[in-house]
């Protein structure tokens, strides 16, 4: 039976704006030399029309895409409970996976996950753990690796996929609130928005919570408050 390759990475972890996106894309393993000749690298490496192209490419070849949004309102919710990114991020991508391996036909996985910490044997821990739980009797492996999408056919795929839908994400935001940047700390435009409505109380009918990570030390660190 032919072996599938599962790649999971996310788009929006460091933004303090909009949704954090966690996407899992899975391939047949001999899609994956047809699939490496027009995806040579990770979503950083191209510009906004060519991932587009790419998504197209990918939506077409892959078995089974699945992605989840996590909204500014659920990560403030969660940190405020004690909830650290990394666990909020992992406990998606086991869901992703874990509906992935429900689907798809095969006894041999191989997953690979860029790992959201450096420690990624936590990362690894966390997922097989997940899958344990479950009556999913497959031979997974499981693959946790910093920058797996620089290295790896199927999660430079997912990369792919988190980045486009958070971009269109980002879009609607920016009809409703005007141009506010990519969203990111670094943009001077995202800084300016911040200040402008969070330390300067601009747009009183913004409701902030949904749309920006509050509970952030960045994001105070940015206002000054």
């Amino acid at each position: 039976m032919t072996t599938f390759r599962i790649g999971v990475d996310e788009a929006g972890r460091g933004a303090v704006i909009g949704p954090l996106v966690v996407a899992g894309v899975s391939f047949h393993e001999d899609k994956l030399g047809e699939i490496s000749t027009y995806l040579k690298k990770d979503s950083k490496g191209y510009t906004s029309n060519k991932r587009i192209e790419l998504y197209k490419n990918i939506t077409r070849d892959a078995e089974y895409i699945k992605y989840i949004l996590i909204g500014p309102a659920e990560i403030n919710d969660e940190m405020e409970r004690g909830i650290n990114l990394n666990f909020i991020e992992l406990r998606r991508v086991s869901e992703i996976i874990i509906d992935i391996l429900e689907k798809i036909n095969s006894d041999r996985v191989q997953i690979t996950i860029d790992s959201m910490t450096s420690r990624s044997i936590q990362c690894k821990t966390y997922i097989i753990d997940k899958i344990m739980q479950t009556n999913l009797h497959k031979r997974t492996s499981v693959l946790c690796e910093h920058r797996a999408d620089e290295k790896y056919i199927e999660t430079a795929a997912a990369s792919i996929i988190a980045k486009v839908v958070r971009d269109r994400e980002i879009e609607k935001l920016r009809k409703k609130l005007g141009d506010f940047g990519s969203g990111y700390p670094s943009d001077p435009k995202t800084r300016h928005f911040l200040i402008k409505v969070l330390k300067n109380r601009c747009g009183a009918d913004i409701d902030l919570y949904k749309l920006i990570r509050l509970k952030w030390k960045t994001v105070k660190k940015i206002i000054g408050d």
